[in-house]
């Protein structure tokens, strides 16, 4: 999240991309927030997007009218950014928590387990796309999505609409394996994928 001009905490200056006509990207440097932890992170979004600028947000009611809102109130610049957003809830099935209440701790939960069919992926093996996925630079969601440009030059063809997905389908080969708790991500040629994230099945 960009700093404003009224941030005074934490920053760090980096290059990032606008689209200021659409399909063109202007390369620019600019200054983001930097928060300590994730609720904090959680806060500063919220605290920022109570703003007047984005007042209407609150009346939005599903996730493709917040997206839409958000990008017509002048967040992002891209001209993807609200497919892009509905992928991400869509892929990760985001609004299994819409109706999410918390409750008192009792016990403590027992670890996570992956089930056991889920847990032969093999290095050199092939396998098959069940979902749009973004590819990330690392294992994990605290890696960066990668590009359309920074994927290889066949991940390049299974993105046909060039927003950073590999399409539904898309075979790809296994080059390595991680698994992170509960979940699993493999590296293709053109970066990681989560193969096995929060319950999903997204690569078999």
């Amino acid at each position: 999240m960009k700093c404003g001009s009224a941030w005074k905490g934490k920053s760090v200056n980096m290059a990032t991309k606008e689209e200021y006509t659409p399909g063109q990207l202007t390369s620019i440097r600019d200054n983001f927030r930097v928060y300590d932890s994730m609720e904090e992170g959680v806060a500063g979004y919220y605290g920022f997007i109570n703003w007047s600028r984005y007042a209407n947000l609150k009346t939005a009611t599903t996730p493709q009218q917040y997206a839409e809102m958000l990008k017509a109130d002048g967040y992002a610049t891209s001209s993807t950014y609200v497919n892009t957003l509905m992928k991400i809830v869509n892929n990760y099935n985001l609004t299994a928590w819409d109706n999410f209440e918390s409750t008192p701790a009792t016990a403590p939960a027992e670890a996570p387990t992956v089930p056991q069919t889920v847990l032969n992926y093999l290095v050199g093996k092939t396998y098959t796309l069940q979902a749009e996925m973004k590819v990330r630079k690392g294992p994990g969601l605290n890696y960066g999505w990668k590009r359309h440009n920074e994927l290889t030059a066949d991940g390049r063809k299974h993105d046909k609409d060039r927003d950073g997905f590999l399409d539904k389908g898309t075979v790809v080969t296994c080059l390595e394996v991680k698994q992170i708790g509960a979940n699993i991500w493999i590296r293709c040629p053109s970066g990681w994928i989560a193969a096995y994230h929060n319950g999903n099945l997204y690569v078999k």
